[in-house]
């Protein structure tokens, strides 16, 4: 077994630990939390991934990429980590003063939920996301150096001790919303101590203000995207907390955090195979490693989509409190709704790789826009489910986008590129998955349960008799028996 087959495997498994958390909370989460208290967990969520945003500056994303440049220097590298998590300590205790004194009224004029406040909830968000901006640092930094133990170690460590204070402020203390908020900030915070002591005993403390310089150049054109993706990815809680009632909300964030899983194991699969991506792209001219990567991306990740949506009804029935039964007919389409987005990454990838960032911010804007336009064009007539489908919106916008900057940066000829028969076998899913559940809503023919197993029946169809080579291919290469070719 190859040392990339080991670290694709770890990663995976500890990628999946939030998605672990998510499902063995949920029960615990349903039983503790109505709704309407399940909403202020929601908006919580809500405001930490727009804040993620400010506190980073995406200066994670610069350290990932300049990483590499310094790879072989020791010191340099090191310099580089000690210099950015020094700026993210400086931005974070700006804004936390900023909000100190105007996020009362901030959320008063944002929010229609009239309790989430700054003064009570707010203070424990921005301790959390801190928290996460600090320990993203070193995820990329033991995953590019391919420590394994140490990415294990320290993941696990931020996995348990914050979950155990969720659940000290759900079940020992009872606090319902603000213990899960507020144990998960303590939590969260003490893991991060231990991380900065331990690296500033063993390294340099160096602080290079150069390095500071070239990673705002590179992360400065991703700060707008940064934004804009967080606005798009969220809008539709957006408009479900400034639309729908409390406890509308409530249901549909929890049905939200199941489907958390695909955007997890994305970049649980990403921190495996990105190192192997970029030495490949830097060190040959052969791509065809690169094209089995993506289509074992492809595939793994279609198949997961849809086993999850055959399976997420039945075990909602089975575990969780049914106050949040409503969420049943439309966390199918969640889930389906990714698969445009997985497509889109693949196009990303030689924008990332060769600068031109610029990119997306303009991707960001049109699927921002087309989300907005979409919601308010048809909330009116369809209500939530405008929501849930402007979601394949949003996702199909940015893969359409991304896909013309790749023509019009001659990226598309690129042989590790090329996924029309995967992008085909998408959409055939998503449209017969959709015809049937129409059929359903207009004559109540087929139970919601069955038409959920056909997205999963249709995949393995297409993978044996369309996509039959480029499995056996994806197979045969990644347990290093041949290269593709």
């Amino acid at each position: 077994m190859s040392k990339l087959f080991k670290n694709t495997i770890a990663y995976l498994l500890i990628g999946f630990l939030p998605v672990a958390a998510n499902f063995l909370l949920a029960p615990i989460y349903t039983r503790f939390l109505s709704p309407d208290q399940y909403a202020l967990v929601g908006i919580a969520t809500l405001f930490q991934t727009f804040l993620s945003f400010f506190l980073s500056l995406s200066l994670d994303v610069a350290f990932s990429r300049l990483y590499f440049d310094y790879e072989k220097k020791l010191k340099l590298k090191y310099a580089l980590l000690s210099t950015l998590l020094l700026a993210v300590v400086i931005i974070s205790i700006f804004i936390f003063i900023l909000l100190f004194f105007i996020g009362d009224d901030l959320f008063a004029m944002l929010l229609n939920n009239r309790v989430f406040r700054f003064s009570n909830f707010g203070y424990w968000v921005v301790i959390t996301t801190f928290s996460n901006v600090i320990f993203l640092f070193f995820a990329l930094l033991y995953r590019n150096e391919e420590r394994i133990k140490k990415f294990i170690f320290w993941n696990m460590t931020f996995f348990f001790i914050p979950v155990a204070g969720t659940l000290a402020g759900l079940i020992i203390l009872r606090e319902g919303a603000m213990g899960a908020i507020a144990g998960r900030a303590i939590g969260s915070v003490l893991v991060i101590g231990l991380l900065l002591f331990h690296y500033f005993i063993f390294n340099v403390k160096v602080i290079k203000l150069n390095y500071l310089r070239r990673a705002i150049k590179y992360s400065f054109p991703l700060i707008p995207y940064g934004l804009m993706f967080a606005a798009f990815s969220n809008i539709d809680r957006i408009f479900l907390e400034r639309s729908f009632s409390t406890h509308d909300f409530g249901v549909y964030n929890f049905a939200i955090m199941i489907t958390g899983l695909i955007p997890i194991f994305l970049n649980a699969l990403t921190n495996a195979i990105s190192p192997t991506i970029y030495r490949e792209l830097t060190n040959t001219k052969d791509h065809s490693k690169i094209r089995t990567f993506n289509y074992l991306t492809i595939f793994v990740t279609t198949g997961i989509i849809c086993i999850c949506v055959a399976c997420v009804v039945p075990a909602m029935e089975l575990f969780i409190n049914h106050e949040y039964a409503d969420a049943y007919p439309y966390i199918g389409t969640l889930f389906l709704s990714f698969l445009p987005y997985l497509h889109y990454l693949i196009y990303t990838l030689p924008l990332s790789y060769y600068g031109k960032t610029k990119a997306f911010p303009v991707i960001s804007f049109f699927a921002l826009l087309g989300g907005i336009f979409f919601n308010y064009l048809f909330i009116p007539f369809l209500g939530i489910w405008a929501v849930c489908l402007s979601l394949y919106v949003i996702r199909a916008i940015q893969l359409l986008v991304a896909y013309l900057y790749a023509i019009l940066n001659k990226f598309h000829v690129f042989y590790y590129l090329i996924q029309t028969k995967a992008i085909v076998g998408s959409v055939l899913i998503v449209i017969v998955y959709n015809v049937l559940l129409i059929l359903h809503y207009l004559f109540r023919i087929i139970p919601i349960e069955i038409i959920n197993l056909v997205p999963v029946v249709v995949f393995i169809l297409l993978s044996i008799f369309i996509y039959n080579k480029e499995v056996k291919a994806i197979y045969l290469q990644f347990l290093g028996l041949r290269e593709v070719h």
